[in-house]
């Protein structure tokens, strides 16, 4: 069997070589599919049942770029649990396929996931190739799995084990009927329509196991005949119903090309490489508007042009904004994660800043195994004074955390104000620890010796210009 090639090709290159030694409506068929361009949405029901109706859309570029859609049901939700079926997230579920390689994003999210294409330009394994849904696979097999990106034509040719040997084209009128049957006796017939874009209206799939049908109502959108509905059979019982609930498909209105401001990425939203270049370096990657650049590239950019900047992004930025598809159990969920993160952080900074300066400490001055264990020893010792300094005062402490969170939210300056001032007197003891105690003692260790090489390598990696990042200027509370 013939396979697609998941690579990325131009507008009039198929997706599936179409083979010689088909009958000529079938090939039409196939050709006539895979050089749509525009835009497509549609509803699945499952057992024809629309209280079950999920809903997609696809888009397509004129060069081959491809764009999928997770709407979800008429509840909005777009995830579900494997385990009970319920709904758990609403965020639309977006894909994008183009040159620079295979984009996920969630709507809401502002951030994406990129997979780049490997050096022969396919899509790497580990891209979500098997989320994706092809709405150019309607009408094309007797089962939905013909909506699988880069099935649908696939299917025609049967299997590996089972691939269709012989082939037959009668015509009745503008239906052409095309039959193919495989090695082990099963017969498919397609009966296409030449008069509506080589559409097929009904696929018949006859095997031991018993028989399996597709019938699609066709219908024309900007000129271009598309499958309106398509009823799935088993043995007679509907199976699945597909309909098209809008679509435009006029090949000089489609976008050129794609990127992922299509799928609502915006200039400034992180990128996460799932796949990243060799060489690529570390660090923060977001969308530019044009390209994934780094971090403070973009800084520089906005620095020139402050407007390019994504408005959701800056509302961000600023903490103002709002994820519009939380649910309110999710917004509630959201708000005790940041305020337990909250607490942890104000409550708790000698466990992580105060370790992070004695390294930083016993970095720069390349102090021994003995020197080393004196700083750890007494780190540990401030640390377990400020525990049982917040032990007495967490009750307060936790007040004032709950409060200041409730002014920012509404945005009380005056009364943040006022409650930052109250917090730090509070910790004020758990602070003189650190500039009383923990510092003092680490300026300790050092010899002369080894404060002379510091400085030394200190000026050599900056010059003249004063040492402003190290541990004795910077000081955490």
């Amino acid at each position: 069997m013939v396979m697609p090639a998941l690579a990325w090709l131009s507008s009039g290159q198929s997706v599936l070589a179409i083979r010689a030694d088909v009958p000529a409506a079938l090939r039409a068929f196939q050709e006539a599919r895979e050089t749509l361009a525009g835009e497509i949405e549609w509803v699945v029901e499952p057992e024809g049942d629309p209280d079950k109706a999920l809903r997609f859309a696809n888009r397509y570029a004129r060069n081959g770029d491809f764009i999928y859609e997770v709407l979800g049901d008429k509840e909005g939700w777009t995830v579900f649990s494997p385990d009970t079926g319920k709904g758990w997230d609403r965020h639309p579920q977006r894909f994008l396929v183009n040159k620079v390689g295979g984009w996920y994003a969630a709507g809401g999210k502002l951030s994406c996931s990129l997979w780049r294409r490997e050096e022969n330009g396919r899509l790497p394994a580990s891209f979500l190739l098997r989320e994706l849904r092809d709405a150019r696979g309607l009408g094309t097999y007797v089962a939905s799995k013909s909506l699988q990106f880069g099935k649908s034509f696939s299917l025609l040719y049967g299997s590996d084990e089972d691939p269709i040997v012989e082939w037959s084209e009668d015509v009745d009128g503008p239906i052409h009927i095309v039959t193919g049957r495989t090695r082990r006796g099963i017969t498919v017939t397609w009966y296409i329509n030449a008069e509506r874009g080589w559409n097929a209206e009904r696929i018949s799939y006859r095997a031991e196991q018993g028989e399996w049908e597709m019938v699609a109502s066709l219908a024309r959108w900007d000129g271009v005949w598309f499958p309106a509905e398509t009823r799935f059979y088993n043995n007679g019982r509907l199976t699945e119903r597909i309909a098209v609930t809008r679509a435009e498909l006029d090949p000089t209105e489609a976008a050129l090309a794609f990127d992922p401001g299509q799928i609502g990425v915006e200039p400034g939203a992180q990128v996460a490489v799932q796949n990243p270049q060799p060489g690529a370096g570390r660090g923060v990657r977001v969308w530019s508007g044009e390209c994934v650049t780094s971090l403070a590239e973009f800084e520089k950019q906005l620095k020139v042009n402050p407007a390019k900047l994504g408005e959701n992004v800056r509302k961000l930025w600023r903490g103002e904004y709002e994820d519009p598809y939380l649910t309110p159990a999710q917004k509630a969920e959201m708000r005790a994660d940041s305020r337990a993160r909250m607490i942890r952080r104000y409550l708790h900074p000698h466990e992580t800043l105060w370790e992070r300066y004695v390294r930083d400490f016993i970095k720069r001055y390349r102090l021994d195994d003995q020197q080393s264990q004196k700083a750890w020893l007494l780190l540990l010792e401030c640390q377990r004074r400020a525990d049982a300094l917040i032990r007495r005062d967490r009750q307060k402490l936790v007040k004032l955390i709950d409060a200041l969170l409730a002014a920012s939210e509404a945005k009380d300056q005056q009364q943040i104000d006022r409650l930052s001032r109250e917090f730090r007197r509070l910790r004020k003891p758990v602070a003189d620890l650190f500039s009383k105690r923990l510092k003092p003692g680490l300026e300790r260790l050092p010899t002369r010796a080894q404060r002379k090489q510091a400085e030394a390598r200190a000026r050599a990696a900056v010059g003249d210009t004063p040492d402003t990042t190290t541990p004795r200027n910077r000081q955490p509370d």
